[in-house]
């Protein structure tokens, strides 16, 4: 945990002394508000990768925190994430994934499922939906099987989280069961996935099934 607060106030540190060497270097008559901008652009177009770093160290330290059911402080740093992880290098939606894009694939998708995450984790349902719906699409445009599996995961999160009726556990189980086949389509997918990820899976279908009294796939699934 501190190891993260450190990495934090280096990056924060590390911005800081760049401005302020831009500031100190710039000899010109502009006014000190403009050129505080004009070297605040500079670092963001020199240093692109610099927002997703501190934002998903952010999201980091409040999953940790939440982990540690210290949710006043989890959500003040999922806040902080927010900013960071929703646009990074400010570029048009359109060219996501293009040529013109700085971030690789998988690195806008993973982006996207963490701030998916913290919008599951503070209850912005809204957000949530809009967020989780653009990444499962993008999943699907770049053929992305491992990312795909963990969206499908995190939607079968939350709408357990929300699950009333029947026919809202059916459609847990059937956001899990997807997850389940889409990663045994490829062999790296099972290879590179962390086992808390099938933990999760199974788990989360076991709790689904029970909640609607299906015995036998629970029995048929005890293995697993």
């Amino acid at each position: 945990l501190q190891a993260l607060r450190d990495h934090i106030n280096d990056l924060n540190l590390e911005k800081n002394t760049s401005i302020l060497t831009c500031l100190n270097n710039s000899k010109t008559e502009t006014k000190a508000h403009n050129l505080q901008n004009l070297c605040e652009e500079k670092f963001d177009k020199e240093w692109y990768i610099f927002d997703p770093l501190l934002g998903l160290s952010y999201f980091y330290l409040g999953e940790i925190l939440n982990s540690k059911r210290e949710y006043d402080s989890a959500f003040y740093y999922y806040g902080l994430a927010i900013p960071l992880l929703k646009d990074p290098a400010d570029i048009p939606v359109e060219t996501v994934g293009l040529p013109g894009d700085l971030f690789l694939k998988t690195e806008r998708l993973r982006l996207k499922i963490n701030l998916a995450t913290i919008y599951h984790r503070i209850g912005d349902e809204k957000r949530f939906k809009t967020i989780i719906s653009e990444t499962e699409e993008l999943a699907n445009e770049f053929q992305s099987v491992e990312d795909l599996s963990k969206i499908k995961l995190l939607k079968a999160k939350h709408l357990f989280s929300n699950a009333k009726s029947k026919s809202d556990f059916k459609q847990v189980i059937q956001e899990l069961e997807f997850a389940e086949k889409n990663t045994f389509k490829s062999y790296s997918t099972l290879i590179d996935l962390e086992d808390d990820f099938f933990y999760e899976v199974y788990s989360l279908l076991q709790e689904a099934n029970f909640s609607i009294g299906n015995w036998k796939e629970i029995h048929t699934r005890e293995e697993k």
